[in-house]
């Protein structure tokens, strides 16, 4: 290898060493480096920065990167105060000369390249770690950047890098966005990149804009008629990969008042303004399509985004966007170019998810029987998007509440079409199926009990169609996938009234799952699609009693072939192997216990499965339904999945998603088996008290990472279930002596008193108890379970009375009936608890 290879290497090599996605990997690798020395620290940062200017662009570019893997670790902590000077001193130095030598203009080029990427790189880390920026720091990052993205930088990739720097760094410019000036300035540069010769500058403009809209929508309303006559022009006239970013200020834009009108919050109504020539150049957008022959899976198109854009203009302005759109599908519906016919429709189609059903019912009904012709088109393209636009009416105007708006007929012709089209193009037969799916849904009832609806009279037929898809010779995987889904659907919505002909798709299902064993790989990727049409027919016939014995006659064949499956090792069929085991556990309840002793490797081997976590999630999630299956039966099984259990929670390389629902699980246990719990209470105590450490110190070490919040949440959820499950087992166990139930109420009123434990409660009681109100639902279902199972509990609330008191009246403003039900419920238990005699 060469000089210039091993330094690349090197810096990668640095880089990799202090970077992770995820966020609980990178602490520890974060930790690591602190763990340093620091004038070792300092000799490698050193190194780094010198690095920069090197006289081979790609080990300064590979420093960069690895400049802003240290900084994301120490620049929030303060450790590295000088880096940001040093960069700007880079900027500063590395202006060119009045008359510069030739390599000297190549060096100083470099550098200033080098530098702007190693500050977007490092604003880009620290963002992504949620870390901050000071306030000097990034005023000097800013003005670096901007050195860079000014006309009169003479390099067109210097001014790339500033664009590309300048988007990173935005979401530290918040003070800067409040002082007008700077604002100004900052929103003069990206304006006039989007002007610039070079195309992809143009692009690097349109980009931060976009990032200003979603990062500062507030400072917009001076700029953005200015940013409306920029988009409009590149989204007619530019080339498409500028026009692209220029539909993504918008679509920003809309996206922003979309989400504060769901949140109950006011908007500036920027959308709704620039509407009218948006709109129009929106729709001028649709005509560029290409013809799906010709593209590339997965590409992304001029008319791909202007149709997304258009939608989420149509979702924020409602029934104002149908007078924008009309004249424009009334004039090309029923043109002689395909391009128009097919503009038509989508324009249509991305328009339905916004206004009332009473403003679009009038338009649908005048427009659908045009869509189902055209569902017959030579075009291809056009026959694809007609398609998806009778899906789009069924998935937005035809449901339970709102029958008036698709009528009877408009099914009744819907079905005949599509169903007509399943031997067509592979595309086409895909949204066939979305639409099959559309009728479907609209037809399920918003409550459970239902002996009969309209669907019972297409219900076979569709059932019918679909299987035909999903078992053609030549169907994709995705459209068996597609198809099996839309069944899926169609079960779930089944009546009473033809649970019957579900129970009968169960042996025909079941071929079908036998048929792919010992096949090959199309074979197997079908086992999952046909476990999830398994699970719905078992959970559709479970709720209807006069099906159950005939369906609980077919439960052994059923269980024959899912252990089968399970037997073949496939991680993914597997995890849908398990859910269709869990339906059929609901099924059978107790009789489930035949299959156990089969089962049970197969259950032990799922919560083993470290490497696809979700099979071991699918296998913890089982154990209680099996716990509530068996009950007591239960106990034969306990102490190999308890063992199993435990282990998993003190393993470090299980995915941490999986810890919460184990804990959940070990209350479920102690459920099922009650007293016989007692020979694992210690271990699992101990289990749940790690558990709180980890959760205390997550809220108190990441408490502004968003992901680990969430994550947190999950955890102190399944801490908090863990231990009202365990309460309620041990409140009236059977087959204890009055003694040793005293024994274990001490030993539980004792864990409970632990200055950890007490800590842990204090930090919840004490959080904004409508900010995770599934986490105050269980914090206040533990304080009730305390009452009512402890006997002993009175001093306990006596001398935590202002901190329960205080939080369970914060969580009474909850406007959930349910949650401030169950506040009602513990402080009642509280009450009654302090008001006993002796306590």
């Amino acid at each position: 290898a060469n000089g210039e290879d091993v330094r690349r290497l090197a810096g990668l090599m640095i880089k990799n060493e202090l970077t992770a996605k995820d966020a609980a990997i990178l602490a520890q690798k974060a930790a690591g480096w602190c763990a340093l020395d620091s004038g070792q620290r300092a000799s490698i940062k050193a190194m780094l920065l010198q690095a920069l200017a090197a006289d081979e662009l790609r080990v300064g570019q590979t420093a960069a990167q690895a400049v802003a893997a240290v900084a994301a670790i120490e620049v929030p902590r303060g450790e590295w105060p000088a880096l940001v000077g040093a960069l700007m001193r880079n900027m500063v130095a590395s202006q060119p000369p009045a008359d510069p030598a030739p390599s000297a203009v190549g060096t100083r080029l470099a550098l200033r390249l080098c530098t702007l990427e190693a500050l977007g790189y490092t604003c880009e880390a620290i963002g992504e770690t949620e870390g901050d920026l000071a306030e000097a720091d990034a005023n000097q990052a800013l003005t670096a950047i901007a050195r860079g993205m000014e006309a009169s930088e003479g390099s067109a990739e210097v001014r790339l890098a500033a664009f590309r720097a300048a988007l990173h760094a935005l979401e530290f410019a918040a003070r800067n966005f409040e002082r007008r000036e700077e604002r100004d300035y900052l929103m003069r540069m990206f304006c006039e990149g989007t002007q610039a010769a070079d195309a992809r500058l143009r692009r690097a403009g349109f980009e931060c804009l976009a990032g200003v809209a979603a990062l500062y929508y507030d400072s917009l309303p001076p700029y953005i008629e200015h940013v409306f006559s920029l988009t409009c022009r590149a989204i007619r006239e530019d080339e498409e990969a500028a026009a692209l970013q220029a539909i993504e200020v918008w679509c920003t834009v809309a996206e922003e008042e979309r989400e504060r009108a769901e949140e109950g919050e006011g908007h500036l109504s920027l959308t709704r303004q620039a509407a009218p020539g948006l709109v129009e150049a929106l729709l001028g957008t649709l005509t560029r399509q290409v013809q799906l022959e010709e593209n590339e899976e997965g590409s992304w198109n001029i008319a791909m985004a202007g149709a997304t854009c258009l939608g989420l203009v149509a979702n924020v302005m409602e029934d104002e966007v149908l007078p924008l759109v009309a004249p424009f599908i009334q004039q090309n519906l029923t043109q002689g170019s395909w391009r128009l016919r097919e503009a038509a429709i989508c324009a249509f189609g991305e328009v339905l998810d916004g206004p009332s059903g009473q403003q679009l019912g009038p338009a649908a009904a005048q427009v659908f029987p045009l869509l189902l012709q055209q569902l017959g088109d030579p075009e291809l393209t056009v026959r694809d998007t007609a398609t998806w636009a009778v899906g789009r009416i069924f998935e937005f105007l035809h449901s339970w509440e709102q029958p008036q708006v698709v009528g009877p007929e408009m099914v009744q012709a819907a079905l005949d079409a599509v169903i007509g089209r399943i031997g067509d193009e592979e595309v086409v037969v895909e949204k066939a199926c979305y639409v099959l799916q559309g009728v479907a849904a609209g037809y399920e009832p918003p409550n459970e009990a239902y002996p009969t609806s309209p669907l019972s009279q297409h219900f076979q037929r569709m059932v019918e169609a679909l299987l035909a898809v999903a078992q053609g010779a030549s169907a994709s995987p995705k459209l068996r996938a597609d198809a099996f889904m839309a069944l899926c659907v169609v079960i779930g919505a089944a009546p009473d009234d033809v649970v019957p002909l579900v129970v009968q798709l169960l042996p025909v299902v079941g071929q079908a799952l036998a048929a792919t064993l010992g096949g090959g790989e199309a074979a197997a990727e079908a086992q999952g699609p046909l476990c999830n049409v398994l699970q719905q027919c078992l959970e559709r016939v479970d709720g209807v009693e006069a099906c159950k014995e005939h369906a609980l006659g077919l439960a052994d064949n059923v269980m024959t072939l899912l252990l089968q499956v399970l037997g073949a090792r496939s991680g993914t069929v597997q995890e849908d192997a398990m859910r269709a085991v869990g339906a059929l556990i609901l099924l059978t309840g107790e009789g489930f216990a035949k299959y156990m002793d089969a089962f049970y490797p197969f259950l032990l081997t799922g919560l083993q499965n470290f490497t696809e976590y979700q099979v071991c999630c699918g296998a913890v999630e089982l154990i209680g339904d099996i716990c509530r299956g068996l009950e007591g039966r239960m106990a034969s099984y306990t102490d190999g999945i308890m063992g199993q259990l435990l282990h998993n929670l003190r393993a470090e390389d299980l995915h941490r998603m999986v810890k919460p629902p184990i804990l959940s699980c070990i209350g479920d246990i102690a459920l099922a088996i009650d007293a016989r719990f007692e020979k694992y209470l210690e271990p699992a105590l101990a289990a749940v008290l790690a558990a709180v450490g980890l959760s205390v110190e997550a809220a108190t070490r990441y408490a502004d990472a968003e992901d680990m919040a969430e994550y947190n949440a999950e955890l102190q959820n399944g801490i908090l279930e863990a231990l009202c499950s365990i309460l309620n087992a041990f409140k009236e166990p059977r087959g204890v002596t009055r003694e040793q139930h005293a024994a274990l109420q001490a030993r539980l009123l004792s864990l409970l008193s632990q200055p950890a434990m007490l800590g842990f409660l204090d930090l919840l009681m004490a959080s904004d108890p409508l900010k995770e109100e599934s986490v105050t639902k269980n914090v206040a279902g533990l304080l009730g379970d305390v009452a009512e199972s402890l006997q002993g509990s009175a001093p306990y609330f006596q001398g935590r009375a202002p901190q329960v008191s205080a939080f369970l009246a914060g969580a009474k403003r909850s406007r959930d009936a349910g949650l401030r039900d169950w506040v009602q419920w513990a402080e009642g238990a509280i009450k009654n608890r302090l008001g006993r005699v002796g306590g």
